[in-house]
């Protein structure tokens, strides 16, 4: 019946529209610092590897036949579902690791500034905190 391809197509992509979602949010996360470049390079990956499918997927037909073909692509689906269960399985853990990294370096570059502003406050004779040193009060 002509409404069983339909269902199953809508059912499909809603289910890709999904994991790029989940994808997307994954690869913000770990990379918040540059969330931008992150997911331009995904979009130049993701467009690169659907250019070479279309333009081999002619030649592939032409060899193995139609059934192969798509026989090897629902192989390569179930491949990737491999790898959304990856993601379902280790992503918390790697954002949390993105997270702890970035935010020792934010601590460390703080530790850095603060440092720097006591030297600079020395130079100058006061404190960090901007106030005199008990010789400029008397003067």
């Amino acid at each position: 019946h002509l409404s069983i391809p339909l269902v199953l197509q809508f059912l499909l992509g809603l289910s890709v529209q999904m994991c790029f979602n989940i994808n997307n949010t994954l690869l913000i996360d770990i990379n918040h610092r540059t969330p931008a470049t992150a997911q331009a390079a995904s979009n130049i990956i993701r467009c690169a590897l659907a250019a070479i499918a279309v333009a081999v997927l002619e030649d592939v037909m032409g060899r193995i036949g139609i059934g192969w073909t798509f026989t090897l692509l629902g192989f390569g689906a179930l491949g990737s579902g491999v790898l959304y269960w990856v993601d379902r399985r280790r992503g918390m853990r790697w954002r949390t690791a993105s997270h702890k990294g970035h935010e020792t370096a934010e601590v460390m570059d703080m530790a850095d500034e603060e440092e720097k502003a006591r030297g600079t406050a020395e130079q100058e004779g006061g404190d960090v905190n901007g106030s005199m040193n008990e010789g400029e009060l008397k003067e």
